[in-house]
């Protein structure tokens, strides 16, 4: 985390799988909004040839929880994040931007076609009319990004990835 006791950023990771078929991606794009990326469209730009279809992906999502002490800090706090909420957002986005480049270099080393949706070039932040309302007090209405989360609003949060990889990659 970067502080004087070299705490731990984070508790245990929480990794799961999703099929690239799932409804719920369609349902996201009308819900949120068109410009929402599924993770089809995120593969057939980065392998424009492999003529992938949606139920050979899957989707490796995690997230990087809170540790308990971050979370007793920020309830504490009224106005501004707490200085550990802080620092896991700040420094973890820098290690979630290099986890996603391990896992996708990763998956690539064993012939496995991957992509991390952040780090494409299709990634955009967009602003979600529906959504807009639910966020008053931003002005702008909160940014909710392709295949990401909305922008932290409850300071418990997790750090969210998402790499995507043809289906049937078994993990070690």
């Amino acid at each position: 985390m970067k502080n004087v006791g070299n705490e731990p950023a984070w508790d245990e990771p929480i990794v799961g799988y999703s099929n690239g078929a799932d409804p719920l991606y369609d349902f996201y794009k009308r819900d949120i909004g068109g410009f929402f990326r599924t993770p089809i469209e995120f593969m057939k730009h980065t392998y424009p040839n492999l003529g992938l279809k949606p139920q050979q992906l899957t989707v490796i999502s995690w997230i990087l929880p809170q540790t308990k002490a971050t979370k007793t800090d920020n309830r504490k706090e009224t106005k501004w994040p707490s200085e550990r909420w802080a620092r896991t957002r700040i420094f973890g986005e820098e290690m979630n931007n290099e986890l996603r480049r391990h896992v996708v270099n990763a998956l690539i080393s064993k012939g496995v076609e991957a992509v991390a949706p952040m780090l494409s070039p299709l990634w955009d932040r967009a602003i979600s009319e529906p959504w807009r309302r639910c966020f008053p007090r931003s002005g702008t209405g909160r940014s909710l990004r392709s295949m990401a989360s909305p922008q932290p609003g409850p300071r418990d949060m997790p750090l969210t990835l998402r790499v995507l990889a043809p289906s049937g990659y078994a993990t070690d």
